[in-house]
């Protein structure tokens, strides 16, 4: 970090922030409605236990929301990890020409990774939003309320994403290494292959570099967004509410 930081300055720090903006915008958008309208319906309430089927509304909404938008993560991911400054438009062409396969199965260049992305991101979905979920409600119980300030909704989202962090990072750094290689197709490493370059050289330790710094970033990020979310809620039932009173 403080190598990019003296070589290309602190803006460096920044590169790659208009598309993950333009890809955390929808994303969370999609994530909370699909979770929130899969436990408000009960479609997949397949369990007698209610975490249970938490867990399993978490999931499948990570599997959508991954499959959706999985060609903006890789994209950003190759703008954020270049040894020069490219734009998204760059990493795009870049990516779309690195197999000589037909244009109709050049699409299938946006997905590499995506085995090991979506073995985690399900269960990281199914704890993050989960865990989540349930410690809101419990504290709901717990005060007597509906309405749950910033700071408990902060915690309670902190320490499922530390949870699910903890649970999956492995996966999400398999990720971000298939993601970002740019060699030769012949020479790119498959999801198992991968795993024991790893294990042989670094062991377990290996399978959490970078944990620190990804959880500097996302565990308030994630805080934020959920908290956020549950607050905007709260306040949209309070204005609808008391509209329909004055119009009645």
């Amino acid at each position: 970090m403080f190598k990019a930081m003296k070589n290309e300055g602190i803006v460096t720090m920044w590169r790659g922030n208009a598309i993950n903006c333009c890809k955390i915008f929808p994303e969370n958008a999609m994530r909370f409605y699909l979770f929130e309208y899969l436990c408000e319906s009960g479609r997949l309430n397949v369990f007698d236990t209610d975490f249970l089927n938490k867990l399993t509304n978490g999931a499948v909404t990570g599997m959508i929301i991954q499959t959706a938008m999985y060609p903006l993560e890789i994209t950003k991911t190759r703008v954020m990890t270049s040894p020069t400054k490219i734009t998204m438009k760059d990493a795009f062409v870049q990516i779309w020409r690195e197999s000589n396969s037909s244009i109709l199965t050049r699409w299938t260049n946006f997905y590499k990774g995506f085995k090991p992305a979506l073995i985690g991101v399900m269960p990281f979905a199914a704890l993050e939003l989960g865990i989540s979920k349930k410690g809101t409600e419990m504290y709901n119980q717990y005060i007597g309320t509906s309405k749950v300030g910033y700071w408990p909704l902060f915690f309670i989202a902190s320490t499922a994403t530390f949870t699910a962090m903890g649970c999956t990072y492995p996966f999400r750094l398999l990720t971000c290494q298939m993601q970002a290689y740019t060699g030769p197709e012949k020479h790119r490493l498959g999801l198992t292959a991968l795993s024991k370059k790893i294990w042989r050289t670094e062991r377990v330790r290996g399978f959490y570099r970078g944990f620190f710094a990804n959880g500097i970033k996302a565990i308030p990020a994630s805080a934020v967004g959920w908290t956020v979310f549950n607050m905007s809620q709260g306040y949209w039932d309070s204005y609808i509410t008391n509209r329909t009173r004055s119009y009645s």
